[in-house]
């Protein structure tokens, strides 16, 4: 059954995803109660009850770690998907970030740049897809419409993912032991919308996502009040 919109995330392989997946559905349920919810998740369903809606059994051997995002549409319910990363809280209504996106198939909230932090090689990112700029974001936020436009992107972006080394896209290190470092979603999804003609957008007056890094900064988040701020570098 497809929902006409709703929120998903993704709680996989650990308890820890299952204890931020319910901290993040708490804070959605109390400041946007009527919109659905859901997860998918390897861990047992009933971890999730009464917070939410659907709970959709996912097999992540194909798409390990923070990559299973790359199959983010065909697992939606929803005809109009918000996904959130369980690292995430709401301070606000989410309706809003819905009504920001209206109209769009596939979006992103963040800036277009000339490169990414994430290439090696801009001239040879450049020979396989001739953009002018690249979108730079957050992807603990993506907001898609089910449809081609949308299955396109993520296709793409998993045929990138077999060429990521031989693209020279920077690894994530998650840990001094990791020596080998993994592929993620940021880039490859960028590529495949910048392949597609499509740009992140941002509007400097609707602050959708606040986005700090470790490991040094001041934050000041609070969800029952809906406020959110945080001082890094100065």
């Amino acid at each position: 059954m497809i929902h006409d919109k709703g929120v998903l995330t993704i709680a996989h392989s650990q308890r820890k995803y299952v204890r931020q997946a319910v901290s993040l559905a708490q804070s959605i349920r109390y400041h946007t109660p009527d919109i659905p919810l859901a997860v998918a998740t390897d861990l047992d369903k009933h971890h999730f009850r009464g917070l939410f809606d659907i709970v959709i059994p996912w097999n992540f051997a194909d798409l390990p770690g923070v990559l299973c995002k790359l199959g983010l549409s065909g697992v939606s319910p929803f005809g109009k998907t918000l996904f959130v990363e369980t690292d995430c809280l709401a301070v606000g209504s989410l309706h809003r970030v819905f009504d920001y996106f209206a109209g769009r198939q596939f979006a992103v909230f963040g800036r277009n740049e000339p490169t990414l932090h994430y290439f090696q090689s801009p001239e040879l990112i450049r020979k396989i897809i001739p953009s002018k700029t690249f979108p730079s974001f957050n992807g603990g936020l993506y907001y898609f419409q089910k449809g081609d436009l949308a299955d396109t992107i993520f296709s793409d972006a998993r045929a990138l993912l077999t060429q990521y080394d031989q693209l020279g896209l920077n690894r994530i290190y998650h840990s001094l032991r990791n020596k080998q470092g993994v592929p993620c979603d940021e880039p490859l999804i960028s590529l495949a919308m910048a392949k597609a003609g499509l740009k992140a957008v941002d509007d400097p007056q609707l602050d959708i996502m606040f986005a700090p890094e470790p490991p040094r900064y001041q934050m000041d988040l609070d969800v029952l009040k809906g406020t959110c701020s945080f001082v890094r570098s100065g």
